[in-house]
């Protein structure tokens, strides 16, 4: 791709440690990067008249960490981000920092359409205290490499806090183009990607390109490659099926820490056979079988945000 417009390419030195004490290693070590771990994709629990279940929130938050989760994900895909209300939205996040109270990192997905509410909510969630925001491209208009790299270096530059990079393409419809990605490594804010493209390849490219970098986390989005991810240097996994089973999550993460690979394995076939139980054809239908089953489990109802329907 061409080089960045020079008139958006501001090198910041927010929260900046890749060169500190604080400068992680991959998988594996015995040091962690700042963003790293179990990151759980929560749902958004609603009750009958479409509102917010706060208790069953809490309880899911409870349940999460307990089950040895260190970060618990807010507005993402499987919390139905996009299609959660606005004063929903910033009521969720203030609830899940406030009784989450630091037992694990709060990340909050910005995934609007209008780049600039997605940088006034982001403002409001790190004042609240969210560790990070994720951010997708946005979903409607295809975005050129230098689309793209504006795009989230504006995010950068006016967020002015952590922005974690999310891949998704089977939701956006294209991906974070390579070169992109290289050029925000000038924005210390920017502090890694949220791989969820499924794609081996893609994901062993990030990790050989990223894998060592002290500031930039690279987390595995996409369930069947978690433990691959973790094996080759990944530094976190992002699992919708630890909503139902956190702790089976923690110790496949701690296995990979350990360097233990046979136990890794073993329980990325668990891991596999719970993914199936809620696996559909689309990401909606996904959600809806994973909130059925936790309805199963006493942790939440079923109900869905439209257009996505509920399970029965």
């Amino acid at each position: 791709m061409p080089a960045p417009p020079t008139d958006i390419l501001f090198v910041l030195h927010i929260n900046d440690n890749r060169n500190g004490e604080e400068a992680g290693m991959a998988a594996g070590s015995s040091e962690r990067k700042t963003y790293h771990g179990v990151v759980v994709p929560m749902v958004t629990p609603i009750n009958a008249d479409g509102g917010l279940d706060e208790p069953a929130i809490k309880r899911i938050i409870d349940h999460l960490v307990t089950g040895g989760s260190n970060g618990i994900f807010v507005l993402g895909s499987t919390g139905e981000g996009p299609s959660v209300p606005r004063e929903m939205r910033s009521r969720l996040v203030q609830l899940a920092i406030d009784y989450t109270g630091g037992r694990a990192q709060v990340y909050a997905g910005i995934a609007d359409t209008v780049v600039e509410e997605s940088i006034q909510a982001a403002r409001e969630y790190l004042r609240r205290g969210a560790a990070a925001v994720v951010a997708p491209m946005p979903s409607y208009f295809t975005l050129t490499p230098d689309e793209q790299f504006r795009y989230f270096a504006t995010l950068a530059e006016r967020i002015r806090g952590p922005v974690l990079m999310y891949d998704i393409p089977s939701a956006v419809h294209a991906s974070i183009d390579p070169g992109v990605i290289e050029h925000l490594r000038a924005f210390s804010n920017v502090i890694g990607i949220k791989d969820s493209s499924g794609d081996i390849d893609r994901l062993s490219s990030l990790l050989t390109s990223y894998g060592d970098d002290p500031g930039f986390s690279v987390l595995v989005g996409a369930t069947s490659l978690s433990s691959y991810g973790l094996r080759h240097g990944a530094d976190g996994i992002v699992p919708s099926g630890a909503n139902l089973n956190p702790a089976l999550t923690a110790r496949l993460y701690a296995s990979a820490v350990k360097g233990d690979w046979s136990l890794m394995d073993e329980l990325q076939r668990d891991l596999d056979n719970l993914q199936a139980e809620i696996a559909g054809e689309t990401i909606g239908r996904s959600i809806a079988r994973l909130k059925r089953q936790m309805n199963k489990r006493g942790l939440c109802g079923p109900r869905v945000f439209l257009p996505i329907q509920m399970e029965e």
